[in-house]
């Protein structure tokens, strides 16, 4: 076996076992042990706390099974609990099974800060940096049950361009985000003020993304988003930026936007939520989707130019909110389904009059169109026109 135990009569806690008979050598440090180890795991019986400057370099074929105990790094300075140093590719290492809690960091370093192109195992990983950054990550990481706390006004937890991240969570207790430009598959992200996770580029699968004051989900710059939710009680559920695709992902908000596809993002299959706020924001295109507001003004809002909203439908459950709102010109509304909770309320407000609109059925309302300054237009019944067109309560 590459791993043996010590009482915890010894006083020390810690084995690394390095030579091909498997006969233990233990070690006062994690460092110590770490360092020692040339293959094989280093194993925790007791909790550790070190109070002195002694980063952990990672290193290929290395493992540390913290066994269910918690290392503590409580050393009051910037360095980082755990990096890697120089090419790393293909590297194999690990930290997992256990906690780990960094105190009293000051300047901007990771407390884990793990370079690119390795294999990571923190499995089962609860990591916790009370008053800074917590992960920052270039590396495939398996990461199902952990959870990486931060607590900082910047990025909290990074993934970048070369990251995966493959289960598990990221906080941020502070008033900053969670940062991923490159993959996060199965992870649960989380801020108070901030973006619960925005992706820059990056992918997003399965997530579920949450923030009080921020957005739930923000995803920009060429991202890409599938089956994910992004939920704020004040600001966008779901935002995308440009050239962002999102496909079968749900937005949610209190008072804010439920799903914000803003710019020359596309949405397929998506739904968005508000309770008080516009369902949602349509960008470049948005096919088959879902969008419904208890009490806002609109069920969606097309605000970009040339956008299309097709095979959708909306909803306004109470109150006298419209169907569409269209602030743009060049639209297009094709074979969609407006539900209103009031006869008063209109299916389109038109701000731009040059929208093409073909099989729209609205139901609720015989107000079809708004024009502005009070004036109304009821061109449509019950009977379809020729473009298939109807309203009727």
């Amino acid at each position: 076996s590459l791993v043996a135990w010590i009482p915890l009569s010894k006083g020390y806690g810690i084995i690394s076992v390095n030579d091909s008979s498997g006969v233990p050598t233990y070690y006062a440090t994690l460092k110590s042990a770490h360092d020692a180890t040339t293959l094989g795991i280093v194993k925790l019986h007791s909790n550790i706390t070190e109070t002195s400057l002694n980063t952990i370099t990672f290193k290929d074929g290395v493992f540390i099974d913290l066994n269910g105990y918690k290392y503590t790094y409580n050393v009051a300075d910037s360095s980082s609990a755990f990096n890697t140093s120089g090419v790393i590719t293909g590297f194999k290492f690990g930290l997992y099974n256990g906690e780990f809690s960094r105190l009293n960091q000051v300047g901007n370093q990771y407390a884990i800060n793990i370079g690119s192109n390795a294999i990571v195992d923190l499995s089962n990983l609860n990591a916790v940096s009370s008053n800074n950054q917590c992960l920052s990550i270039g590396s495939d990481a398996i990461t199902f049950g952990s959870k990486f706390t931060s607590n900082i006004s910047g990025i909290g937890n990074f993934i970048n361009s070369n990251g995966i991240l493959n289960g598990g969570a990221l906080f941020n207790l502070g008033t900053g985000e969670n940062r991923c430009e490159g993959v996060l598959k199965r992870v649960e992200c989380e801020a108070v003020s901030s973006n619960g996770i925005q992706l820059i580029g990056g992918e997003g699968y399965y997530l579920t993304c949450k923030s009080t004051s921020g957005d739930g989900l923000r995803a920009t710059s060429g991202s890409k988003v599938y089956h994910s939710t992004g939920i704020s009680t004040s600001a966008s559920g779901v935002i995308l930026g440009s050239t962002t695709i999102a496909e079968y992902c749900t937005g949610t908000s209190t008072s804010g936007i439920g799903f914000n596809a803003i710019s020359s993002s596309e949405s397929y299959y998506c739904k968005g939520f508000s309770s008080t706020g516009i369902a949602f924001y349509v960008g470049a295109t948005a096919e088959f989707c879902i969008a419904i507001t208890n009490s806002g003004t609109y069920s969606y809002l097309m605000g970009n130019l040339a956008s299309k909203l097709i095979n959708c439908i909306g909803r306004v459950k109470t109150g006298n909110g419209s169907g569409v709102d269209i602030n743009a010109a060049n639209c297009e509304i094709i074979d969609c389904k407006i539900f209103l909770a009031s006869a008063s309320a209109y299916g389109l407000v038109p701000g731009a009059r040059d929208t093409y609109i073909n099989g729209l059925k609205v139901k609720g309302s015989t107000l079809l169109f708004n024009w502005g300054g009070g004036a109304s237009q009821n061109i449509w019944t019950a009977t379809s026109d020729a473009q298939e067109n109807s309203a009727q309560l």
